[in-house]
């Protein structure tokens, strides 16, 4: 009886476990064109958000992808892309004001106050942080969705389900000419 109690607890706690262990929510796949590579060899990242009545979700481009919640007055842009830019960025900001960095899951990432309402993340997802080094990253920007409120992008980035959904970047790496994508 024993043994039938524990290995049902056993095949209980699997179970949760499972259930916690990957992301929720409806997923925003992103790709950005691999320059230097083959044609039609893009890099690829996915974002996870949470559905609710409130939440609109946009897309301008492949590489581009943005949530906004007028009723949480939340506004996040994702962009994926691989260039320069993470660590001229991060060179030309670290001296700034608000400058931090930190961890989004398993990579490395900087934030800084871009302006009054806006906050600019960037986080490496493969390559070098140095300024002159090719990296892939998806820049973030984060912003009250009411430009007109006392609500810094700070705060907004301070919010739980922008947190949740930062730190649901997965970044997939390389995808070669003819795979699928979802953002085809």
């Amino acid at each position: 009886m024993k043994k039938i109690l524990s290995l049902l607890l056993v095949g209980i706690m699997i179970i949760s476990l499972a259930a916690c262990g990957g992301p929720k929510g409806e997923k925003l796949n992103m790709v950005a064109e691999a320059k230097g590579m083959e044609e039609g060899t893009v890099y690829s990242a996915d974002i996870y958000y949470e559905p609710t009545e409130t939440v609109e979700v946009s897309s301008s481009y492949a590489n581009r992808q943005e949530i906004k919640d007028k009723e949480q007055n939340i506004e996040l842009e994702f962009r994926l892309a691989n260039d320069t830019t993470f660590g001229n960025n991060k060179k030309t900001h670290s001296s700034k004001n608000g400058y931090i960095e930190f961890k989004v899951g398993d990579y490395d990432a900087y934030a800084y106050h871009f302006s009054d309402t806006m906050y600019k993340i960037y986080v490496l997802l493969d390559g070098s942080a140095e300024s002159a080094k090719q990296a892939q990253y998806m820049d973030i920007t984060v912003a009250p969705y009411d430009k007109g409120s006392d609500t810094t992008g700070e705060q907004v980035y301070e919010m739980e389900y922008v947190k949740n959904v930062i730190n649901s970047i997965t970044y997939n790496g390389l995808v070669a000419p003819g795979a699928e994508t979802e953002a085809e």
